[in-house]
């Protein structure tokens, strides 16, 4: 829809995100707006547990592609340094190989290339259930088609994935692996220690599609995360 995709980008407010001094909830006063790029879709679905890194759901720029019509562009990671909330400051971005407008060869090998669509990104960032200065070292992320992905975080200035994981089905509709959120276990539920809740989001209208099964994801060996 031309009118929409317009609005879109030619949006000339903020592309980001907002901090705030919430001493007094009462009087929430603002420290920065950090702004991810010009272009693209910003923020959307963003992972922040007031440590010292948050992992943005982001579209920084215009060459992001998005398979799916409705949007015109995708989102990747970009993980920001939160020590000063008055000044933040990017550390690292990742994207999927193919993912970006130039990466034509290895978006080809893809069976959903050229679909119309397909959800080609980040649509929940990485969850990190121990933070990496506290020793975490992996983070949890679902890219839509491409899948969800375990991202070695031990270099946070240069993430990369140990494992991943691809859906099962492959029917119209749906963005596979919206959110992926680690089960906080203890010891007297030892079935749910190192597992993955994955869960899609319904993109057609009054959710006309075929049925998408939330999955539960066992990701005791990072390298290879299975579907249980």
């Amino acid at each position: 829809d031309k009118e929409l995709r317009d609005k879109s980008t030619g949006y000339k407010g903020l592309r980001g995100i907002r901090n705030y001094d919430i001493t007094d909830p009462l009087k929430p006063v603002l420290l920065e707006e950090f702004n991810t790029g010009e272009k693209g879709n910003g923020t959307h679905h963003n992972f922040y547990d007031g440590g010292k890194y948050a992992y943005l759901d982001c579209g920084w720029d215009d060459q992001l592609r998005l398979e799916n019509h409705q949007r015109p562009y995708s989102n990747a990671i970009m993980i920001v340094d939160m020590s000063d909330p008055s000044n933040v400051k990017e550390v690292s971005r990742w994207w999927v190989p193919g993912q970006r407008y130039g990466e034509e060869t290895e978006y080809k090998k893809y069976r959903f290339a050229g679909d119309r669509t397909s959800w080609t990104g980040n649509h929940g960032a990485l969850s990190v259930p121990q933070r990496v200065e506290d020793g975490g070292k992996y983070g949890y992320g679902g890219f839509g088609a491409f899948g969800m992905y375990v991202m070695d975080l031990s270099d946070i200035t240069k993430p990369k994935p140990a494992g991943h994981v691809q859906w099962e089905f492959d029917q119209m509709g749906t963005i596979p692996f919206h959110s992926c959120y680690p089960v906080t276990s203890d010891p007297a539920h030892p079935r749910l220690a190192n597992m993955i809740v994955a869960a899609h989001e319904a993109l057609e209208a009054d959710c006309r599609e075929a049925y998408h099964t939330p999955y539960m994801v066992d990701v005791k060996d990072p390298r290879n995360p299975k579907i249980v």
